[in-house]
């Protein structure tokens, strides 16, 4: 009786197993694969907070950018016990040591080189090599605009009690990310998608209103907790999904508005975003530290001869952008202030092409683009510690 059950039985296991088999074949031959050819790295390594999001505590991982199915760079990445991408450090200073804390967003963070090799890094030897005991915090965070650099700043950032405060302000989208339509328009087409942030509105009398993060639209299953970890049920998910409305072959991108003449939209995106420097700036001083701020050109602004494709490409008019515009409005508003600011495109520029310090496919600055603006970046932190 029970030989005839398990005989009657047997066709169910041996489908099960199959099955199991080539779930895990399938699993094995994706991690091989990945090895050698580059895949969407995919995944999630932020966390919801006040401020915006930071990332997952105490984690690692590696990390990886493609072309194709090359890969153009590969990192292993490991963030400390408070989120940031550093050693793990404590919030109490520690005795006769002086502290820098850089503000930023993905270009600070700066996932696509080696931690060592970052310009944080590079920034804290060179003002260590003098003899000053200096901690160089890295508070980059990929998709910060300045209003997340303000409230993470008043947060959480002054509790590390540093003597001076950088925003490394990044031109290629710092603007639109301080705007809340600008923002929905650039990241609706994007495949990154941040936890909700809050917003600033700026009335027309200049009173700043913050407005609180709007509540998640969605929870996670557990159907896609499963698929996170199987290639095979990614791809299941992939095959039963319905297909994505039509979007127009060529698009171009919202931030290069940032060269153009600014429309309503935009000036007020500008005019928040001098406000918003202007309350950081205070918050920053009413704790004893000095602030400055440090511009960081895109690749385009540092090479202007690659925009001439992309202006081919997109069917625009090449009259209306100038390049520098953005670069000339910062430093007009900045020297009006009286705020201390280093201008990194020079340094970028005289390191070479694009190429040279930018990577090809990806928007972020190479190691040589790291090296090119460190020392520029020591020298207005040099003064601002002398000046304590």
């Amino acid at each position: 009786m029970r030989a005839s059950r398990l005989k009657s039985l047997a066709p169910a296991l041996l489908l099960a197993s199959g099955i199991l088999i080539g779930l895990l074949s399938s699993e094995v031959a994706y991690r091989v694969a990945r090895r050698f050819v580059c895949l969407n790295p995919g995944g999630n390594i932020f966390e919801a907070r006040p401020w915006g999001w930071t990332h997952a505590p105490s984690t690692a991982l590696p990390m990886h950018g493609c072309i194709g199915r090359r890969f153009e760079w590969r990192t292993f990445v490991a963030f400390n016990s408070h989120g940031l991408r550093d050693r793990e450090l404590p919030y109490e200073k520690p005795p006769g040591a002086r502290r820098v804390l850089l503000l930023g967003d993905s270009a600070t963070e700066a996932l696509q080189v080696p931690l060592e090799l970052t310009f944080a890094k590079l920034l804290e030897a060179r003002l260590r090599s003098g003899g000053t005991a200096v901690e160089v915090i890295n508070a980059g965070h990929a998709g910060f605009g300045t209003d997340n650099e303000l409230l993470f700043y008043r947060q959480e950032g002054q509790r590390y009690a540093p003597d001076v405060v950088v925003l490394v302000f990044n031109f290629q989208n710092d603007i639109v990310e301080n705007s809340q339509t600008l923002y929905q328009r650039s990241y609706e087409r994007a495949d990154v998608h941040f936890p909700p942030k809050p917003w600033f509105r700026l009335d027309a009398d200049d009173t700043l209103h913050e407005l609180p993060a709007p509540p998640r639209a969605t929870t996670t299953t557990r159907w896609q907790i499963l698929s996170g970890k199987f290639f095979l049920l990614r791809a299941v998910s992939r095959w039963l999904a319905p297909a994505p409305p039509a979007r127009p072959a060529v698009v171009a991108p919202l931030n290069y508005e940032v060269y153009a003449p600014p429309d309503p939209e935009w000036s007020e995106a500008w005019r928040l975003t001098f406000r918003l420097i202007r309350d950081l700036r205070a918050s920053v001083e009413q704790r004893g530290a000095r602030f400055a701020i440090a511009l960081l050109p895109d690749k385009l602004m540092a090479n202007p001869a690659s925009f001439a494709p992309w202006l081919r490409l997109f069917w625009l008019a090449p009259e209306r952008y100038d390049l520098d515009r953005p670069r000339r409005a910062m430093i007009d508003f900045l020297t009006a202030e009286r705020i201390p600011l280093v201008d990194l495109l020079p340094a970028l520029q005289r390191s070479g092409t694009t190429g040279q310090t930018f990577y090809e496919g990806d928007v972020h600055m190479n190691q040589s683009g790291h090296a090119a603006v460190a020392p520029r970046l020591a020298e207005v932190v040099d003064r601002q510690l002398d000046t304590r």
